[in-house]
């Protein structure tokens, strides 16, 4: 019951029964679109500043931040309008036992998210800076064979 989520591609061959390729395509294409569902790119993606996001969570390396965000009330509308505190405000805390992604992982992520940040400067339209169409692309692996997925129809990835 407790067991933590394993993404598709990662879960032991034994998982299928052997089934064919077909068959295995079928079961993680269902998978992914589940997964891909609950997530938009603001989700992922969030706001590098304001450490939003799920690829911006420093929780998942061991650091937990707060403090970052401020509210303040719009006179106008009488809504909260959030702003961003100044960094030597942000109070910080390292927390080892919930870190889950080792460091190179998170200096690629963040290296890549630079690389991309600077592409969409220089071009000046996000669809020239080459980001992937689809949120796994190219990292996705098939657990019976190891090959990559690939898009074989709108809705299903194949090996």
């Amino acid at each position: 019951m407790n067991n933590p989520p394993v993404f598709p591609s990662r879960r032991p061959r034994t998982r299928f029964g052997g089934c064919s390729r077909p068959a295995c395509r079928v079961v993680l294409s269902a998978e992914i679109a589940r997964v891909k569902s609950f997530a938009s790119p603001s989700t992922i993606y969030g706001n590098h500043q304001r450490g939003t996001g799920i690829l911006n969570n420093e929780l998942y390396i061991g650091r937990l931040v707060w403090n970052r965000l401020r509210y303040v009330k719009n006179p106008d509308t009488g809504k909260r309008v959030s702003r961003l505190n100044p960094e030597s405000e942000w109070m910080s805390r390292s927390v080892l036992q919930l870190r889950i992604v080792p460091d190179e992982i998170w200096a690629a992520a963040k290296a890549r998210q630079q690389h991309t940040r600077h592409a969409v400067k220089t071009a000046g339209v996000i669809g020239v800076a080459k980001r992937p169409r689809y949120l796994f692309s190219g990292l996705t692996k098939c657990g019976i064979c190891g090959a990559g997925f690939i898009r074989v129809r709108p809705r299903t990835a194949g090996c």
